[in-house]
């Protein structure tokens, strides 16, 4: 017995950690350890930095060396406590106290020493200045600078004792020296660590949604988490905005989804939290980043591997749309071994629903129009993606990435309509049955050399992008009195394919200094065409009127370089980006020719200054552009009905927005931000009538848009299980028509709330209100959303099923109203938005843990204007 048990000691000790060659974050090896060995290990963030990294010269380090080559140049030590808890701490024994530090010392009843007890110290407004820890021996060291003649206040408090209150006047410390603690009556048997991460994170440049390990990630949809998100409004027919009427760009693991608004909500929707990490909300992007979308970037970062072997996470999910059905089901599936990685993913959605509208038309020469439309609509959608990367050497790893996207959309209106004549009234009925069916095939190749330990690095990226959208429209209208009836066709088929080549260098210096620069190319070519078919005589015949062949050809060539520095609590990013466009369009049809070529220059510049340990300054300024989409620079004409035509402007620019932020990050995250656009030839979508009867629909560049408000996020914590946060935004829209001056303010506010009942549930509540705001001669009625969702896990926790409840009060509608030379359009659409449903899923896991591997993609403006 003595010798098994001194030979389970020796092992114990000797115990190695495997971990392929390369340099890592203290906090990522610690991570590791805890997976292989099952072991705790505490530390605080103050103490082990995210900064902190550590060379992996050797693929098995035994445990003790691993922790003493790896902490030891840090000032770091570790303590094990029982041989499977761990305790990381700093070993501020090793300073010695000077003139601007404070030594002190925690002590127990008995005389002993409190080891990795925390002291924090505040100012005489309660505000929160800094937070120490004491090393093995009970000795803290406070080494910030106080201010003579100031009363301070210290909390003591440690794991096993009650918590302690000292309060002094500075330079009068001798209170601190000699700290006791009392032990706690209640006696920890065992504890039990299940934490919950703050769902937002406001940082200098960008608002962070961590979904991975907070309660967003219980069951809902990408669409729903955004629609949740600080400074986000996504209206029924599931469109982005950020930051008042502005373009927004959406990536996804750095790929931008080139998608029409229509197809991007339906991916996002088939696209489950389980599946997402986290999402970045960045207003006003860096040079880095491609210029296109005026109002920012939303950033999806999609979860990471976390076995070493084969996981696979089962997903299902149904909602109730009052009498119709809306489920999806998907799996996704990771598997690795030796240097090969995999994923692959696959989901199917199917979307039900009837839809109500109404149109009231009332025109200069006081005739009016009316219609009510009972609108069925069913969608199913596809979805697959494939991702396998190889390490070819420990430094350098090559990919290969493809996703498939396919929908099929059938729609059925059957539309009642009145027209109010001076003399006559026409009554007729209209059918249309509207089918889509859009799909999308990218693929990426990429090459990665990590340079050196610092994080320099070399990368080439290939891509690939064939988009295909099939569209008609059959039509039926008939005179309810003289029983005529006429029958049209509108065929909108569409190809487009994109080929793009990338190239980045990261460079990475000892100092607080590293410059980045990349070069790019993107080439679009894009075939479309509008054909028009009337049926006469007993047959169908083309109208050479309203058809149309399209032709449109892009080459984009960019570059880019940024500098980042920064010196004691002051930092600042230089960047600049150049952009050049060449375009060569022309219809078949009409012989018309655009061609366009210019050169962009797109500055940008952060600066950040920290004004103690909680807060900080900034202001930014960028410069960005949003180039027209693909088929709204085609010169087609689409009739819709006898009173409804759509019309692409051949005539279209691209706009270009300048964009300044400025605020300050207060304690705790809160924060306040200031913004200003200003926009030169800013696309609207532009409503008109013409002959007294048709509405026209078409984008147009209007001569300047300003944009300027102000946006307040505010998280708060009442109890250790209820927390929640409040994001606010006030903005003013103006801009200038050829004949009018127009503007409009808005205000938007989101609560969001989230309880954590231990062993029972998760609940989540979100309130969301904007009021009208207007975009070129169009308000919109104001908007009131509330969603609750309720958690629970289940199965030993591989198991998580979720209830959800949307638009409680069945409050979300489209409601609009156009004015113009006359004419007013009031209509009014309603989606079933008030649903109830269930959403579950499992996962199936066997082998340890491994780091991430993801390709890059470069395709990263075109394919969100593919369609």
């Amino acid at each position: 017995m003595i010798c098994v048990f001194i030979a389970l000691s020796i092992y114990g000790q000797t115990r190695t950690v495997k971990l392929e060659k390369g340099r890592y974050a203290i906090k990522e090896i610690l991570a590791s350890i805890q997976t292989q060995h099952q072991v705790i290990i505490f530390y605080s963030d103050d103490v082990v930095l995210d900064n902190m990294h550590f060379q992996v010269d050797q693929a098995n380090m035994p445990l003790t060396r691993l922790f003493a080559e790896m902490l030891r140049p840090y000032n770091l030590g570790v303590k094990n406590l029982n041989n499977s808890v761990f305790a990381v701490f700093s070993e501020s024994s090793s300073f010695s106290e000077t003139k601007d530090t404070i030594a002190g010392l925690v002590l127990d009843t008995l005389g002993g020493a409190v080891e990795f007890a925390s002291i924090r110290l505040f100012d005489q407004n309660k505000r929160l200045i800094a937070i120490y820890n004491t090393d093995q021996n009970g000795t803290f060291f406070i080494t910030d600078q106080l201010e003579n003649d100031k009363n301070y206040h210290v909390q003591i408090s440690a794991l096993g004792f009650k918590r302690k209150e000292i309060h002094y006047r500075h330079p009068d410390t001798e209170v601190l020296r000699k700290i006791s603690l009392s032990h706690d009556q209640i006696q920890l048997q065992a504890v039990e660590v299940n934490a919950k991460r703050r769902p937002f994170e406001r940082i200098a440049d960008r608002l962070i949604v961590q979904v991975e390990g907070s309660v967003l990630e219980n069951g809902l949809s990408t669409l729903e988490i955004l629609q949740r998100s600080p400074g986000i409004w996504i209206d029924p027919n599931g469109n982005i905005r950020l930051r008042g009427n502005q373009h927004v760009q959406v990536m996804i693991n750095d790929l931008v989804q080139r998608m029409s608004s229509e197809q991007l909500a339906e991916y996002l929707r088939n696209l489950p939290s389980e599946s997402i990490s986290k999402i970045e909300i960045i207003p006003n992007p860096a040079a880095e980043y491609e210029a296109s979308g005026t109002a920012g970037i939303i950033r999806i970062i999609l979860r990471k591997n976390s076995l070493d072997g084969f996981r696979a996470n089962l997903l299902a999910r149904y909602l109730q749309q009052v009498h119709d059905p809306y489920y999806n089901v998907g799996t996704i599936m990771d598997f690795k071994k030796n240097r090969l990685f995999l994923t692959a993913v696959a989901g199917y959605l199917r979307n039900d629903e009837y839809i109500y509208a109404s149109n009231d038309i009332r025109y200069a020469d006081s005739s009016t129009y009316n219609s009510f439309t009972d609108r069925y609509r069913e969608s199913k959608t596809y979805n697959g993606r494939l991702t396998a990367i190889y390490d070819v050497a420990k430094n350098q790893s090559l990919g290969f990435q493809a996703i498939l996207s396919k929908n099929r959309t059938d729609q059925d209106f059957y539309t009642d309509n009145t027209h109010f004549l001076k003399q006559d009234t026409l009554f007729k009925q209209t059918y249309n049955n509207w089918l889509t069916k859009p799909s999308q095939f990218s693929s990426t190749l990429n090459y990665s050399w990590k340079r050196d330990s610092l994080g320099s690095s070399l990368k080439f990226l290939a891509d690939y992008v064939r988009n295909q959208h099939q569209e008609e429209n059959h039509y039926t209208l008939q005179n309810k009195e003289s029983l005529v009836r006429e029958q049209y066709i509108n065929y909108s088929p569409s190809k487009t394919r994109i080929y793009s080549l990338q190239t980045d260098w990261m460079q990475y210096y000892k100092t607080s200094f590293n410059w980045l620069a990349g070069v790019k190319f993107i080439g679009t070519q894009r075939d479309n065409e509008v054909i028009r078919k009337n049926f006469l005589n007993t047959e169908w015949v083309t109208d050479p009127g309203l058809s149309n062949e399209f032709r449109y050809s892009e080459n984009l060539i960019m570059g880019y370089v940024a500098f980042n520095y920064k010196k004691n609590k002051s930092s600042a990013k230089l960047g600049l980006r150049a952009e050049q466009t060449h375009v060569n369009a022309r219809s078949l049809t009409s012989t018309e020719r655009i061609q366009q070529d210019y050169l962009n220059l797109f500055p940008s510049v952060f600066l950040q200054h920290e004004v103690g340990n909680q807060h900080a300054l900034f202001v930014n300024y960028a410069k960005r552009i949003n180039r027209p989409s693909f088929k709204n620079l085609n010169p087609y004409t689409l009739q819709i009905d006898d009173f409804i035509l759509l019309k692409g402007n051949a005539d279209l620019k691209p706009e270009i927005a300048h964009r300044v932020e400025t605020g300050i990050q207060l304690r705790n995250n809160m924060s306040i931000d200031i913004f200003f656009s200003y926009t030169e030839d800013k696309i609207f979508l532009f409503t008109e009538t013409e002959n007294n009867k048709t509405l026209v629909y078409q984008s147009r560049n209007f001569p300047y848009s300003m944009d300027f408000g102000t946006n307040m996020f505010i998280p708060w914590k009442l109890y250790t299980w209820w927390t929640g946060q409040t994001n606010a935004m006030w903005y003013r829209n103006v801009f200038q028509m050829k004949d009018t001056k127009l503007n409009q303010q808005t205000s938007e506010i989101g609560i969001a709330q989230f309880w954590k009942v231990k062993k029972w549930f998760d609940a989540s509540l979100y309130l969301g209100y904007t009021s009208p705001r207007t975009a070129a001669n169009t308000k919109y009625a104001d908007q009131f959303y509330t969603s609750i969702t309720l958690s629970k896990r289940i199965a030993k926790d591989k198991g998580k099923i979720t209830l959800l409840f949307n638009d409680l009060f069945n409050t979300a509608r489209e409601r609009e109203w156009t004015s113009r030379n006359g004419a007013f359009v009031d209509f009014y659409q309603k989606r079933p938005t008030r649903t109830f449903g269930l959403s579950f899923s499992y996962l199936i896991t066997k082998g340890k843990k491994l780091d991430d591997k993801k390709v890059e993609e470069s395709t990263k403006e075109v394919k969100i204007r593919a369609n």
